[in-house]
This record gives C-alpha cells, sequence and structure tokens, in this order.
C-alpha cells in the first residue's frame, strides 16, 4: 500500500473511507489479474519451451531419415556394382533399429499417431527384407531374380523413407505453426501487462489525488475542512500583515435543535449555513469547517473597509435566507472578527475570543440572531 495513502486515511470522513475500500478492491483486483497474466506467460513460456525442444528433435530426424534414405540407394548401387560396404549397412541398420524402438542417440521423436508408428514398423520390415536381399544377392549363386528383387524392395524402401521424411516435415511444420501462435499470445499477454501496469499507476495516481482533495475537504459541507485550514494558515507563514481579515462563525442553539429534532435536522441546518458561506469563496477568501458548528473564514488582500463589507454582505446573504424559507429553523450564529496586524493564528485567535464573548451575550440576552460587530 502506497505510504501516502496510510496517511491520507487518517483525516477521512466516510465518504474518503468508502473511497480507501474502493481503491483497495480495484488494486486487489488489479493484482488477481496479474497473478493470472504472469502464470499464463509462464505456462506459454515453458510450453513454447518444450515446442522449440521437440522442432529440433524433429529438425535433426529429418536430417537422420534424409541421410538414411539417401545411404540406402547408395548402398543398393555398390552392392550391384560389387562393392561391398558392410559398414554403411550395420549403420543403416542400427538406425533403423533406434528408430523403431525409440532408444539410442538417433532415436526421432515421439509422434504419437498410428499412422506414423505403422510406417516405422513397415520400414523396418522392409530393410529386414532389403538386408535380406543384400545377402543373397551376394552369394554366389544369385540369380536375375534376386537381382529384380533387390532392386524392388530397395525402392520400396525408399518410398517408405521418402514418406517418413514428409511426414517429419509436416510435424516439424505444425510445430513452428502452434509456436508462432504460443509467442503471438505470449506477446499479446506481455503488452497487455504493461498497458495495465500503465493504467493502473495512471488510476492510482488520479485516486491518490481525490483522497488527498478529500483529506483537507468536509463530508457534510463540502467547505474545506480544519486540516486544510491549518495548512492554508502555514502556507500564508504566519507572518503579520496588514491586509488580513479573519472571522469566526459559531451556529446558535444546534444542540436545542438536535435534541428536538433530531441530528439530522442539525446536520441540514450547518449545510444550509455552509452553503451561504461557500457563496463568498474566491481566490482571496478561505472559508472552513472547522468541526461542529464552527467555521473560519480568512480573507487577504484586502483593505478593512472590504473586510467589513463582505462580513456584512454574509449576514444580509443568512438573513435573506431565512426570509426565504420560513418553514425552516431560522439561521442563528455568533461571529468575531480581527484584522490587520501581528500574525494569522493571531488574528484568528482574536477571533475567536470575540466569537466567544458575543456568544454569551447573546445567551445572556436570549437572543437569536446577531448583527455583524462593529470594527473596532
Amino acid at each position: 500500500m502506497p505510504r501516502k495513502l496510510i496517511i491520507l486515511i487518517m483525516s477521512f470522513d466516510l465518504k474518503g473511507k468508502i473511497m480507501v475500500k474502493s481503491i483497495f478492491r480495484r488494486r486487489l483486483a488489479f493484482h488477481l489479474l496479474r497473478i493470472a497474466l504472469l502464470f499464463s506467460a509462464t505456462v506459454l513460456f515453458l510450453r513454447i519451451w518444450q515446442l522449440a525442444t521437440d522442432q529440433a528433435q524433429a529438425a535433426a530426424a529429418i536430417n537422420q531419415a534424409g541421410f538414411f534414405r539417401c545411404s540406402s540407394q547408395r548402398l543398393v548401387k555398390q552392392e550391384l556394382a560389387d562393392q561391398k560396404n558392410e559398414e554403411l549397412k550395420s549403420f543403416i541398420s542400427d538406425m533403423i533399429s533406434q528408430i523403431h524402438s525409440e532408444e539410442g542417440v538417433s532415436q526421432f521423436p515421439v509422434i504419437s499417431k498410428d499412422d506414423y508408428r505403422d510406417l516405422v514398423d513397415e520400414l523396418k520390415l522392409v530393410w529386414d527384407r532389403l538386408s535380406g536381399d543384400i545377402e543373397r544377392f551376394n552369394k554366389k549363386d544369385a540369380t536375375g531374380d534376386d537381382e529384380k528383387m533387390l532392386i524392388d524392395d530397395s525402392e520400396s524402401y525408399f518410398k517408405l523413407s521418402d514418406d517418413l521424411v514428409n511426414r517429419l516435415q509436416i510435424y516439424s511444420e505444425s510445430l513452428s505453426e502452434r509456436i508462432k501462435t504460443y509467442l503471438s499470445l505470449l506477446f499479446g499477454i506481455l503488452v497487455f501487462l504493461v498497458i495495465l501496469a500503465f493504467f493502473e499507476l495512471l488510476l492510482t495516481s488520479r485516486q491518490i489525488k481525490e483522497l488527498g482533495s478529500l483529506a483537507f475537504r468536509d463530508g457534510l459541507t463540502g467547505l474545506q475542512n480544519r486540516y486544510a485550514a491549518d495548512r492554508y494558515m502555514m502556507a500564508l507563514g504566519g507572518a503579520s500583515s496588514n491586509h488580513i481579515g479573519a472571522a469566526i462563525f459559531d451556529l446558535n442553539n444546534l444542540k436545542a435543535v438536535n435534541d428536538r429534532f433530531g441530528h439530522g435536522a442539525g446536520d441540514d441546518l450547518i449545510r444550509r449555513f455552509a452553503e451561504v458561506l461557500a457563496r463568498f469563496n474566491d481566490p482571496h477568501v478561505f472559508i472552513s469547517r472547522n468541526g461542529g458548528d464552527e467555521f473560519l473564514l480568512i480573507a487577504k488582500k484586502k483593505n478593512e473597509t472590504e473586510f467589513r463589507r463582505l462580513l456584512t454582505s454574509i449576514d444580509d446573504a443568512l438573513r435573506r435566507e431565512n426570509d426565504n424559507n420560513p418553514d425552516e429553523t431560522a439561521i442563528s450564529y455568533a461571529v468575531g472578527s480581527a484584522f490587520g496586524g501581528g500574525s494569522v493564528y493571531m488574528l484568528v485567535h482574536e477571533a475567536d475570543c470575540r466569537m466567544y464573548a458575543q456568544k454569551q451575550d447573546q445567551k445572556r440576552d436570549n437572543a437569536f440572531s446577531a448583527p455583524i460587530e462593529a470594527a473596532d
């Protein structure tokens, strides 16, 4: 699991946790698919290796079959010319025996077809007969019939051995076609693995970015959250500025709404308040929900008059929200603000203290709405 994902999980709301589970499920699916593809690639590679070995044996067998096919003709010609070659005859006889028994250094690859075995058996019989013909022809009392039989059996042996060579060539070609097919499949799997890795990297990168966004986003209101506020103030560097204003908003009577109408009604009140605040969010105005019913506003690149006008506009918008929704719970809040000198942390602290003081005054006066406090 990427380390960054582990860090982000600590700040996720329910939506973020659901996304994390979705990512883990996708990653598991990717891993299972990758394992299946790698297993298939391994099987194909081993199969190609075996086929290549069989093809090498088939090529050697073709060479051997072609050799003793031609050698038999040479042997017969030498016999007819009264040039005995016992060494060549013994060599061919040994090779035929090895092919037939599938033993020895000259054995052919095993082709599991009955017609192939029948052909080898028949070739062995013809060779035995041809060897006998050679023996009879070498005797002093050999006749013309013995010579004719020798020539006929030699032709039969040549045709059978030629047929065997053709069968082996067909077998070798079939192996080549299968190797090409398996190589194509293997190449396809490898290409798919590369595409899968790239797609997984792209998807994970995008999801981490989304999770990073969720980590700094409040799930209920969609506003920035406390982590985002801390990061924003850290980005400002805590440096002193004469053009930064901070305001802390706190809803009134949320506990009473929750107790009387349920937490769903309380959540709806928070959402309505956040929706109004969100209308004033821009590149120079940062708004976040700091938790519960407390909200933070930080404005930069504004003078004090512009900052106070912004707070008045928010108050007017909240009043219109109440007027336009008379059947909904009225939005009542306390607000504290500070502008100008000191670091942004000091300004936020000062605004928080003033909000708390106003809230205490509202409780004493039993008021359910509050005007924007005047500039200091």
